[in-house]
């Protein structure tokens, strides 16, 4: 995503804007982001959590959140700032029914003590289950502000290919600061495993999804771990073929990769794997060694043989697992 989104005209825009190398654009900006949010947490010395982070930032960035959890909320949110003449809050409702799940407004008065933005997000439904995520996609675009007369931003849940490129850099710039390295890493004691991760979740960042605190925790964690989903599924939708079990997405944390740990997408699940194993048992996990040679590309070539660990769990029609180094003999 990052070398798509590198040739875009508004990352490319941003980046000259901030004096970025637009030949890097997408690793200049989220270096930019990263600069800040360290500066953050070295001027507050209280932020030990993901949860203090996300109250730091958003306060040092202008803004403060406005929760919505139901229609009645949202109605006298609005009401409250019409009274103020700050009209721009009237657009909320129509906003959120087209897809929107959070807003970054601009007051248009505010008064001397407030901040200059409000964000509102909207955790109506099963939008709650993505709330800290969009707050902290509202917090990247005040992160990269570059225009100081632009009034509004938002968040929008569309399939990816809907999605303007300033969009997708800020759910990449979310992603990276909601789980920052800086405040997991001297958490991250332990080997890494989806029990691990739920318990720094319940600690860091409660408010956080699960998926999303396994996408992240990986992404952060010190050591080589690549996170991957396995659905049942052909490699061509236009063909007629036997399903297999593949990998559909497969995400290296930078540990992993400067040891080349990584799995490419679409690759079928060997038979004998732990991962086979599991498919179609909901809820139940399963952790042992095995050797990443036995699995093979659809060109019938093998992978390295190497013993990795693997930390499988099933949910639904999938089976999630993470993958780690391991110091065993191969099997």
């Amino acid at each position: 995503m990052k070398a798509r989104l590198d040739s875009r005209a508004e990352v490319t825009d941003l980046a000259r804007q901030l004096d970025i190398d637009t030949n890097n654009a997408v690793d200049g900006l989220l270096a930019f982001c990263d600069q800040r949010i360290r500066s953050f947490i070295h001027k507050f010395k209280n932020c030990d959590t993901l949860s203090d982070l996300l109250e730091i930032s958003a306060q040092e960035c202008g803004t403060r959140f406005e929760v919505i959890d139901s229609s009645r909320a949202l109605d006298a949110m609005v009401a409250k700032y019409a009274a103020r003449d700050e009209s721009a809050f009237a657009i909320l409702e129509k906003e959120f029914m087209r897809g929107v799940l959070g807003i970054t407004l601009r007051l248009r008065a505010p008064q001397p003590w407030e901040l200059p933005f409000v964000s509102v997000i909207d955790m109506r439904g099963d939008r709650r289950y993505r709330t800290y995520f969009t707050k902290w996609h509202e917090i990247a675009h005040l992160l990269l502000l570059t225009d100081e007369k632009r009034t509004s931003f938002r968040r929008t849940h569309v399939s990816e290919s809907e999605r303007d490129a300033e969009e997708e850099l800020m759910d990449i710039v979310a992603a990276q600061c909601g789980f920052h390295p800086a405040i997991i890493a001297p958490h991250a004691t332990q080997k890494i495993s989806f029990l691990e991760i739920e318990r720094l979740r319940l600690q860091l960042c409660p408010a956080s999804s699960k998926q999303a605190a396994r996408l992240g925790f990986t992404a952060a964690w010190p050591s080589p771990a690549v996170l991957i989903e396995c659905k049942l599924t052909t490699r061509y939708a236009d063909r007629q073929e036997q399903p297999l079990l593949r990998v559909i997405s497969a995400n290296a944390n930078p540990a992993a990769e400067r040891v080349n740990l990584t799995l490419p997408r679409n690759i079928s699940v060997p038979p004998r794997s732990v991962i086979s194993h599991l498919l179609g048992r909901t809820g139940k996990s399963e952790e042992t060694i095995e050797n990443l040679g036995w699995w093979k590309t659809d060109s019938d070539e093998d992978l390295p043989s190497r013993p990795v660990r693997i930390n499988a769990f099933a949910r639904n029609d999938a089976v999630d697992a993470l993958i780690t180094p391991a110091q065993d003999k191969l099997l």
